[in-house]
């Protein structure tokens, strides 16, 4: 696990020093299922490609685990906001996520495409605020041990994300 975090970091940071800095937007924010993450995303004109790595929100309470997503998008709209790009985007990629808890071990691929609207404070500070439909492409469960059943029979146990959402704060280079 430590050796994933760990080339996961270096796969964000590689953005930050390699790309013409004008271009590259590093952000950090809460989603479902991306839970609390942090993004750099890597803009020329129309288009982008973004890495997000975070914590998932579908995890329990005892659980631990990662989410991580590679992401193409395309700006739309007109230019009317203080850093002059086009403030609509829309996103597609594939994201995997893992949640561990004393029970089990859940992996998920999923291929999403949200629509985002991005708010410039000022020419390199904002938010964006993104939501699509998810589609699973892969689950797998192991079962280290067997759960204890609750009164409501474990109803929330089959929770599957339909969508996702994101809020984020960025900071333009």
């Amino acid at each position: 696990m430590k050796k994933l975090v760990f080339f996961l970091l270096i796969l964000w940071l590689i953005p930050l020093f390699t790309f013409s800095q004008s271009n590259l937007r590093m952000s950090a924010g809460f989603g479902y299922p991306s839970g609390i993450h942090f993004s750099s995303i890597y803009h020329e004109k129309a288009y982008q490609f973004e890495f997000v790595f975070g914590l998932p929100a579908i995890a329990h309470e005892m659980d631990r685990g990662y989410y991580w997503g590679l992401n193409m998008g395309v700006r739309f709209g007109k230019e009317e906001n203080k850093a002059q790009v086009k403030p609509w985007i829309i996103r597609l990629g594939p994201s995997f996520y893992e949640v561990e808890d004393q029970w089990e071990v859940e992996r998920r691929s999923i291929l999403m495409a949200t629509l985002g609207r991005e708010f410039n404070f000022t020419s390199r500070l904002g938010c964006e605020l993104m939501i699509g439909p998810i589609i699973t492409m892969s689950e797998k469960t192991t079962v280290k041990e067997e759960k204890p059943s609750s009164w409501f029979g474990n109803v929330l146990d089959d929770e599957l994300p339909i969508a996702e959402a994101r809020a984020m704060i960025f900071y333009r280079f």
